[in-house]
């Protein structure tokens, strides 16, 4: 729900700086809070779904997106600044990938594996 609204912030956000300073804050702050939610989310998700043997390492594979997001946005923000839609293009862009990400997530996900239909080992 949170990450959601954090794309539609990103979508928004270059309308946003055609208007002013206080509506890019806003959407910046609704960026924020879309991130600062997920650090609680993969705390519980992790506890739910990995062996306690592997929670390390899956949470390893939870939190890459710090630094996975960054490697592939700044290599093509560089490229798509150089196009016809300039830098709002890139906002679009991600904003459009974040809300489709979030579909397949929730389409996906359970709380628990034993309530998974594709995880039936239990």
């Amino acid at each position: 729900m949170y990450t959601s609204i954090a794309g539609i912030a990103t979508i928004c956000l270059p309308i946003c700086a055609q208007i002013g300073f206080i509506p890019v804050l806003l959407a910046r702050l609704f960026q924020g809070i879309g991130a600062g939610i997920g650090f609680a989310f993969i705390g519980y998700m992790a506890s739910a779904w990995s062996p306690i043997k592997s929670y390390g390492i899956f949470m390893c594979a939870l939190t890459s997106y710090g630094q996975l997001g960054p490697l592939i946005m700044m290599t093509t923000v560089g490229y798509s600044c150089g196009t016809k839609f300039g830098w709002e293009g890139v906002y679009y862009v991600s904003g459009v990938i974040t809300l489709i990400i979030c579909v397949l997530f929730y389409y996906i996900y359970t709380d628990t594996p034993r309530q998974h239909k594709y995880a039936n080992f239990f």
